[in-house]
């Protein structure tokens, strides 16, 4: 079991942000205390590999004497059994130090993706995203084990054999590390060429990563339209040509070891021919030649290793310069703001003269003046426009695709930029933080965005359980008939069992990844019953009649009225039938202008809403004698 303190210092690496965490040497900072501890056992163990060498020599010069060879012995087991165990601590304090800053690592990445601007966060390639986050993070991190790991056993251990050699004869170690410095200048040539392949592998995985993900999310998609042959044979050009990106990497970093040795082992010649004759001239014994020629051979090849060492910095150098953009400083949530509490910019969200400054009625919950919202090019999309909304009534935004319809719905949400003012309950969406408008607002966006878990546990998404609260918003939502339509068709009896219960029906249906088991429709509906479940001051749907029957959507609608009278509804849907219930609309003309007003003053008072909403009732009526489904996807 981990010490009290251990424990501390784990908690410290989930809780505590790293101070400029674009900066690598922040991570080795934050874990100073270990590396200590590696620093000393680190320098222990390099002067006992010395050591050890040095009583090799002492038991050869034993056995060659006939004397004293069961002390000689024992002293050189005793020594290198010492020098292991430093070893071991060495390492151990190494991982320890790697796997803190791995964590320490993802969570600041984790935390950049967690509070991205939403629209520069679906703009992200989901392909760099994972191979950010995941793969260059521990590449990384792999990179900083192997530089303080190499500190120790390449850099220290060098200038100790070194020393020692020295010791030995001056002349013999100056004419036999003559190839090092042609080794060294081999693996700096080589390195811009390690840089640039490593770069191509990285950018090639992160195509493959995308084209893995495009694959999972349209499998169907190319199976009926008999692309899936052609699909798979691109995937497999992508695959050949990462194999042989990785491969061209590979062998750069990994098969020029054997030149490096080969290049460093030329100076043995030199201790050969040199140590050979301080031994015949009785300067050095045998054993003294073996010790020398044992660390000789031992400098040599951790010189090659330098050389190697160099090249896997600048494949973690690349990784790191991935990396760095998503580790951009800390973003922590306020808590529930309180009395004298402020938001970013000082201004109390808790003092009643704060709202009665404004000048607003109590009873306005949502109060929009002059609000638009931008397109890609920095182009407003719609025209500014003014709006209120109190408790109980239903807001409707629609207009044709690409209006800005849903870039608004982002806006009302505090999820997207707008110019103008747009406040909830008197406080304006700009200066709350995420925690502030978790509190005022809900949303559901046009993509379901499902997790891998239960009907129920993506409702609630870790909030507390309101007793009842459940039932009641699979109810507004049209899911308890589902989910008992599907307990049926498993075999559950209902009139032995009773009806079962809805809530352990939903804790018990998976929705699979991304939602895949369930249909369109039902996804939809999730998502919508997620925003409701908050009973939010001001709920935002965005599309939340997608793949619904008909007779589906007007239960909804009841539903929503019925249960949310102490919300303000905003209904963004190109489905205009919910508009007839609505207090206000949002008509978005294709010019950008933006027609206000209820469903009879927009049926008289715009074309393009009178033609929209006609032409959908005679759909309807037309197939109002068919059978009525959800459509699946």
């Amino acid at each position: 079991m981990k010490s009290d303190s251990e424990n501390r210092e784990s908690r410290k690496v989930f809780t505590e942000p790293v101070r400029r965490p674009d900066h690598i040497a922040s991570y080795f900072r934050r874990e100073w205390k270990t590396l200590l501890i590696v620093a000393v056992s680190g320098t222990l163990f390099n002067m006992g590999q010395s050591l050890c060498a040095i009583r090799q020599g002492a038991l050869v010069d034993a056995i060659a004497g006939g004397q004293g060879i069961f002390v000689a012995s024992c002293i050189f087991l005793l020594t290198v059994l010492a020098v292991q165990l430093l070893r071991l601590a060495k390492r151990y304090y190494v991982r320890r130090f790697a796997n803190a800053a791995d964590i320490s690592m993802r969570m600041m990445v984790y935390n950049h993706i967690i509070h991205e601007d939403y629209r520069s966060l679906r703009k992200e390639n989901s392909g760099q995203v994972m191979t950010r986050a995941l793969g260059d993070v521990d590449r990384t991190v792999e990179g900083m084990r192997k530089v303080t790991t190499e500190v120790f056993d390449t850099g220290v251990l060098l200038c100790t054999y070194f020393v020692t050699m020295m010791g030995y004869s001056v002349k013999c170690t100056l004419l036999s590390v003559i190839p090092v410095p042609f080794a060294l200048l081999a693996a700096r040539f080589l390195k811009v060429y390690v840089e640039k392949y490593n770069r191509k592998a990285r950018d090639m995985n992160a195509k493959v990563a995308q084209s893995s993900l495009d694959s999972v999310r349209n499998s169907l998609l190319y199976r009926v339209t008999g692309s899936a042959g052609r699909v798979a044979a691109r995937y497999e050009e992508e695959l050949a040509e990462l194999e042989a990106d990785e491969t061209a990497a590979g062998i750069l970093e990994n098969s020029m070891q054997p030149v490096y040795n080969a290049i460093t082992l030329c100076g043995a010649l030199t201790v050969i021919f040199y140590g050979g004759r301080l031994v015949l001239g009785g300067s050095w014994t045998v054993g003294a030649f073996t010790a020398y020629l044992t660390i000789y051979l031992a400098f040599a090849l951790k010189v090659a290793k330098v050389s190697k060492l160099f090249n896997s910095y600048q494949k973690a150098k690349v990784s790191w310069a991935r990396v760095k953009p998503y580790l951009t400083g800390w973003k922590e949530e306020k808590e529930d703001s309180g009395e004298g509490k402020a938001a970013p910019d000082g201004v109390s969200l808790a003092a009643s003269d704060h709202i009665r400054s404004l000048g607003l009625p109590t009873s306005i919950t949502l109060m929009c003046r002059d609000v638009s919202v931008t397109g890609e090019g920095k182009r407003d999309l719609l025209a500014p426009v003014s709006f209120a909304g109190r408790k109980g009534q239903i807001i409707g935004i629609t207009g044709p695709v690409g209006c800005g319809k849903s870039l608004l719905g982002l806006a009302l949400a505090g999820l997207g930029d707008y110019k103008g003012s747009i406040k909830v309950e008197g406080h304006e969406l700009s200066i709350l933080s995420g925690q502030e408008k978790t509190k005022l607002i809900s949303y559901m966006g046009h993509d379901p965005q499902l997790a891998n878990l239960s009907l129920k546990d993506n409702i609630l998404l870790g909030r507390p359980s309101v007793p009842g609260r459940l039932r009641e918003v699979l109810e507004d939502v049209c899911l308890d008939r589902d989910l008992l339509d599907s307990s049926l068709s498993e075999g559950i009896p209902e009139e032995k069992t009773g009806q079962p219960d809805i809530e352990e029906l939903a804790q018990k249906r998976l929705s699979g990844s991304g939602g895949k088991a369930l249909s369109g429709g039902q996804r939809a509906r999730i998502a919508c019953a997620r925003a409701l479940y908050a009973h939010s001051p001001l709920i935002i749907l965005d599309e939340p009649f997608a793949n619904v029957d008909k007779d589906t959507e007007a239960k909804m609608i009841e539903g929503l009225i019925r249960h949310h009278q102490d919300s303000v509804i905003v209904i963004i849907s190109h489905r205009m039938k919910v508009f007839e219930k609505a207090n206000l609309i949002l008509m978005i003309e294709d010019t950008g202008f933006v027609k206000t007003g209820s469903h009879e003053e927009l049926m008289k008072e715009s074309k393009r809403y009178r033609d929209s909403f006609t032409m959908q009732n005679a759909d309807a009526e037309k197939n109002a004698g068919g059978e009525s489904h959800e459509d699946a996807e």
